[in-house]
């Protein structure tokens, strides 16, 4: 899938979510950034993995 159809894509799911669904993307997309950041810390990347993290904590912040 090309990056313009799966933005289109990932537009379309959100647009049509309910509101319910909405938060459960937002905890998988916050949960996805802390695995990475995890995975990046264990491989010596920590800059590549404050960068997870702070997309992380943006996300926790959005739910708040």
């Amino acid at each position: 899938m090309s990056l313009s159809s799966h933005t289109a894509y990932f537009e379309t799911q959100v647009s049509t979510a309910t509101p319910q669904k909405l938060r459960l993307m937002l905890i998988e997309g916050a949960l996805r950034h802390a695995r990475r950041t995890l995975d990046q810390w264990r491989a010596g990347t920590a800059e590549t993995g404050y960068e997870s993290l702070v997309a992380a904590r943006d996300i926790v912040g959005e739910l708040i």
